[in-house]
């Protein structure tokens, strides 16, 4: 079974909430360009972004990141 990458579950869990990568930018005072390089996983999202992400997008951070 292939394992999908955080920025899958970004990406995902964004549109289950029936987000845009704007709007997701937007609420997180940031860029769709950022939102866009987590979802294709160019880059994480940094620390102090990570709470409010998973908040907004109602995950764990041990699930974002497969921790359990």
């Amino acid at each position: 079974m292939k394992k999908i990458t955080v920025g899958q579950k970004i990406a995902k869990r964004r549109k289950e909430k029936g987000l845009t990568q704007k709007e997701l930018a937007e609420m997180l005072h940031l860029t769709n360009k950022d939102v866009s390089r987590w979802e294709s996983c160019d880059w994480y999202p940094n620390y102090e972004v990570l709470g409010k992400l998973c908040e907004i997008l109602d995950i764990s951070l041990d699930d974002l990141f497969d921790t359990k």
